[in-house]
């Protein structure tokens, strides 16, 4: 959102700005935390999978001189 359209809103009356607080549920928590284990389990079998952000081969694999 531009900032001219965030100050143009913040000058009604009407219009409440707050924060994105959708991660704070249950259930987002739950799927973050199982996201997690399976990057992990992938990571340390070898796997590569969707979440990957650096592909094999392309460098950045936390190895020592990479």
């Amino acid at each position: 959102m531009a900032d001219e359209t965030l100050a143009r809103l913040m000058t009604f009356g009407n219009v409440l700005i707050t924060s994105h607080q959708g991660y704070c549920s249950h259930d987002a928590v739950g799927q973050i935390v199982g996201t997690t284990d399976r990057n992990i389990a992938d990571h340390l079998t070898g796997r590569a999978n969707d979440n990957l952000l650096v592909p094999p081969g392309a460098g950045g694999g936390g190895e020592p001189g990479q």
